[in-house]
C-alpha cells in the first residue's frame, strides 16, 4: 500500500506504508515533508495495521485532516478511494498490487441466485468516523464576548436609571 499525495502547486509525494507509521506536517522530522502553511508540523500520521487496513489519525492540527469531507477525529480507516486533504494537500491510499481492470465496451451481467443452507451471507463491516460538530473559541475571543455582554447590561441599566429620574 502507497500513499500519494498532490499539493496546489502539482508537487507530488509518495510513501510506502509498511507497518512502520508514516508521519506527515511541515516539520523536517517528519517522513513526508509538505512545506505549505496550511499543514502543521506534525499534522497526521498514516499506518498499516496487522490487518492490513491504513489508519489515519490527525495529531490535532490546527486546521485539521479531513476524510471524504468529514473532520477526521481520532483513528480513522481509510480505504482505496477516500479523498483526504491536509491543508491545501490531497492524499489518497492506493493498493498496488490488486489487478488493473481491463476496459470493457459493455456493462457484465449481473449474477442472481439464492442462497443455500450451508452458505451465510455475509456483510462488510465499516468503521464509521465521529464529524466534529463544536466549534472551539479561544479564550481570548470568549472573554471579548463576555466584556461586550457586561458593557451592555452597564448601558442597559445607566438608561433605566436615567428614565426613572
Amino acid at each position: 500500500m502507497k500513499i500519494r499525495l498532490e499539493g496546489p502547486e502539482g508537487q507530488k509525494r509518495e510513501a510506502e506504508l509498511t507497518g512502520v507509521p508514516v508521519s506527515v506536517g511541515r516539520s523536517g522530522d517528519n517522513v513526508v515533508v509538505l512545506d505549505d502553511r496550511p499543514v502543521s508540523r506534525r499534522h497526521c500520521v498514516f499506518d498499516l495495521d496487522p490487518e492490513g487496513k491504513v489508519t489515519l489519525e490527525d495529531q490535532g492540527s490546527r486546521y485539521g485532516t479531513t476524510v471524504n469531507g468529514a473532520q477526521a477525529v481520532g483513528l480513522v480507516v481509510v480505504t482505496p478511494g477516500d479523498s483526504i486533504k491536509m491543508g491545501d494537500w490531497e492524499a489518497g491510499v492506493f493498493d498496488e498490487t490488486l489487478p488493473v481492470a481491463e476496459e470493457q465496451t459493455e456493462p457484465p451481467m449481473a449474477e442472481t441466485r439464492k442462497l443455500g443452507p450451508e452458505e451465510k451471507q455475509t456483510t462488510r463491516k465499516t468503521r464509521l468516523m465521529k464529524v466534529q460538530t463544536t466549534r472551539r473559541y479561544s479564550l481570548g475571543y470568549l472573554v471579548f464576548l463576555f466584556s461586550l455582554a457586561a458593557l451592555g447590561l452597564t448601558l442597559l441599566v445607566f438608561a433605566l436609571l436615567d428614565a426613572f429620574e
